[in-house]
């Protein structure tokens, strides 16, 4: 072979090695953008899977099969995110600028995905498992507190989770780690604030422990409940849990006024709540503040003094009894299906002022009440639904609690069980004054608007509609005259008030000038006035305040109504009945 020979083969061996590489480099080249492409189209797959779960914890518990089907296909979608990024041929691509930043990213929010969707379904199956602790008293306590330390343990996993570089993102990659963001929030909440409930109820049925039970009636309102006609206690220790006999509220009434602690409450109610009357607690939409006065009131005639007070109604029964089945009493046969017309109109028709029928009747909250309380200790119960069910139940406030152990009111403001005001709050509360059982039938309609005025202020408009629509034919203990009342039969009476967040100024009625209360409540500022609603009349109510341009949320509180009120915010209607929030540029 001559020189020139092995020349040109060198040659031409090192084109060939050269242009192999090339399409070597080519083809891995090809391979890695359709890994990452693959990649990043599962990404999104796994984004449109996220939105369809409901990330509320609550929904989390309840465990249903449309909520395994949303997860299964979150978590199928991260596992191919996973699987397109991993391998010796993708590790040289992370280093690549931009591109190496979308497959690191990518990688760990599969990774913290899938790790966030297993601590979901570990916890789910310890909240199985716990069902049937929770239903024996000498197991109760110990689940509790396993059950804390669980949600401990998830909200330390949670928290260790890393979503990898956030800047400079694709934008499905940046759109899932946000929502996977949000989830993970959400979760870190949920377990920190599961974790808390748990413990402390642990502690209170390890007592000992007494609360109040205070039975209301959503059929004559007060501010934000129900008006408590019967009361009771609930007893607790070693687990067990006793519901004592509930009697009227009225017979805890005290021959000697107990001072009220709430100093807003003291200056805005004192000319009406004297300090003996439990029929006059209640005027405030701050549970806080009437829960300590009824509380005190309580323990002014108990030799046993309650460390607080828990506050149900109607629907909260109902809830529960969707859970246990029904319970027999004095009165019959009481069930999900029925308890709401029962309590707020059935049980008066055909009771007769100053019969026994009638104060058989008045009480009949107090024989079904305890009952229903007592059974859900009792009852297999799936603690999932348990869950999911009071969702609802909490944010329309028709479950309250309060305790004077300021740690533990801490943690049920944190669950939103307590019933606390904050200074975004808009609240319209119609407090019953007839003295009758009206609300049943009467229609609360608030619409609200803003009209920013410069760069400093919003002025707020809250025009409030109640109309009474009470039918002819009602008994006499429902629609008046009650002996000694002024209300003609017939007539709502009461007072309309508006909370209004601290900060609002120049707080006014249209064409009210002598106020039935107006002043600083808590954290907001509140405004009333009488009305008197002839049958089949409407009035409207028209509040204004100016806002500062701080001010840029706010809370829309219920008010526990039935009828539910109606919010009418940018020209459309809600009508739930629950907490929502809304900026003040959008109304």
């Amino acid at each position: 072979m001559t020189s020139s020979q092995v020349g040109g083969w060198q040659g031409f061996s090192r084109r060939n090695v050269v242009n192999f590489l090339i399409l070597v480099l080519l083809l891995w080249c090809v391979f890695a953008g359709y890994r990452l492409t693959r990649a990043v189209s599962a990404a999104s797959d796994a984004r449109g899977a996220l939105d369809s779960v409901d990330l509320d914890y609550r929904a989390w518990m309840a465990g249903d099969d449309q909520f395994d089907a949303d997860i299964a296909s979150v978590r199928s979608s991260l596992e191919k995110v996973h699987s397109s990024l991993s391998g010796p041929l993708m590790a040289p691509v992370r280093i690549v600028p931009f591109v190496g930043r979308q497959v690191r990213s990518a990688d760990a929010l599969s990774e913290s995905g899938s790790q966030m969707i297993g601590v979901v379904d570990d916890l789910l199956v310890v909240i199985d498992e716990a069902g049937p602790g929770l239903q024996a008293a000498d197991k109760r306590v110990a689940t509790l507190r396993l059950l804390a330390a669980q949600m401990a343990e998830a909200h330390a996993t949670l928290g260790s989770l890393d979503l990898g570089p956030e800047e400079n993102l694709l934008s499905q990659l940046r759109e899932v780690r946000t929502d996977l963001s949000d989830a993970i929030e959400e979760g870190l909440h949920t377990m920190e604030v599961g974790s808390e409930v748990a413990g402390e109820v642990a502690a209170l049925l390890d007592g000992p422990s007494r609360y109040v039970l205070g039975a209301a009636n959503n059929a004559e309102m007060r501010a934000g409940s129900g008006l408590v006609l019967s009361a009771g206690e609930i007893v607790a220790g070693s687990g067990g849990v006793l519901v004592t006999e509930m009697t009227p509220s009225w017979t805890r009434n005290l021959g000697s006024p107990v001072a009220i602690p709430d100093a807003d409450l003291r200056s805005r109610w004192g000319w009406l709540t004297d300090g003996q009357n439990w029929l006059l607690n209640w005027m405030s939409p701050r549970f806080p503040a009437t829960a300590e006065h009824a509380v005190a009131m309580w323990n002014a005639q108990s030799d046993q003094l309650a460390e607080g007070i828990v506050v149900v109604d109607p629907f909260a029964l109902r809830t529960i009894l969707r859970l246990t089945g029904p319970v027999e009493t004095s009165i019959g046969t009481v069930d999900a299906q029925n308890v709401i017309e029962l309590f707020l109109n059935g049980q008066y028709q055909g009771s007769l002022p100053g019969t026994g029928d009638q104060v058989l009747r008045r009480d009949s909250l107090a024989d079904v009440a305890p009952n229903v309380v007592q059974k859900l200790f009792t009852a297999d119960i799936d603690v999932a639904r348990l869950f999911d069910q009071l969702r609802d139940v909490v944010d329309g406030r028709h479950l309250l609690i309060w305790s004077a152990d300021t740690d533990r009111q801490q943690v049920w403001e944190r669950v939103g069980v307590s019933g606390a005001l904050d200074d975004r709050t808009i609240a319209v509360s119609l407090i019953n004054r007839g003295p009758n059982k009206l609300d049943y039938f009467t229609n609360l309609r608030t619409e609200i608007a803003a009209v920013r005025e410069g760069d400093r202020f919003a002025t707020v408009t809250l025009t409030t509609t109640i109309t009474n629509r009470t039918p002819v034919g009602q008994p006499q203990y429902v629609e008046g005259p009650v002996q000694g009342s002024i209300t003609p039969a017939g007539a709502y009476r009461g007072i309309v008030t508006f909370n209004v967040p601290g900060a609002a100024i120049n707080v006014s009625i249209d064409d009210v000038d002598d106020l039935s209360v107006a002043g600083p409540d808590g954290p907001t500022r509140v405004v009333g006035t009488e009305v008197l609603i002839e049958r089949g009349s409407s009035a409207v109510v028209i509040v204004r305040f100016d806002l500062p341009n701080r001010v840029t949320e706010l809370t829309l509180e219920p008010s526990a109504r039935f009828p539910i009120e109606t919010w009418v915010i940018g020209g459309e209607s809600r009508r739930d009945g629950l907490s929502e929030t809304v900026l003040v540029s959008e109304l």
